[in-house]
């Protein structure tokens, strides 16, 4: 379980750029909107891991960035040197903020280092071999407005630019 791949179909920072190659405005939902971020590149590898680890049925939630739409939006504005954006507020099932771990998950979640594991309910085997890692507490969520790791401007600027000479 990861969150939005960057410069995937479908990611913001695309939806963003076709905006721009229709020469309209950037279409904001909600400037406080969050979300993880993963490159291509890392989901590919978060995957690749996860199935060697993996003994069967534990979810993998790799600990990610999160970043602000508002500085998304801010990186491509000077990159692209335009100022037109519209805020048109949030779309039926859009969620503000990303929440990859629920508090009611939380209660078989082992953090082994980059990854957090969730394991199936009553799953005694898998517990056993988690059980040298650190188990989190009961009532822990994992979302992108409370995560201690954000991406600054300079941060997401240099990630446009990778994703824009691919684009």
């Amino acid at each position: 379980r990861y969150g939005n791949v960057l410069g995937s179909r479908g990611s913001i920072l695309l939806e963003l750029l076709k905006q721009k190659e229709n020469n309209k405005n950037f279409k904001i939902t909600d400037l406080k909107m969050t979300r993880f971020n993963i490159t291509m590149d890392e989901s590919l590898d978060f995957i690749l891991k996860a199935s060697i680890h993996g003994k069967g049925s534990e979810i993998f939630v790799p600990k990610l960035k999160s970043y602000v739409l508002s500085d998304l939006k801010n990186a491509l504005t000077e990159l692209l040197q335009d100022t037109g954006s519209k805020v048109i507020g949030i779309r039926p099932g859009e969620k503000i903020h990303e929440e990859m771990i629920t508090a009611n998950e939380s209660q078989d979640i082992f953090d082994i280092g980059q990854y957090y594991v969730l394991l199936p309910s009553k799953d005694f085997a898998q517990r056993k071999k988690y059980s040298k890692f650190e188990r989190i507490k009961y009532g822990f969520s994992y979302s992108s407005d409370k995560n201690k790791d954000f991406l600054n401007l300079t941060d997401l600027r240099k990630l446009v630019k990778k994703y824009m000479k691919q684009y």
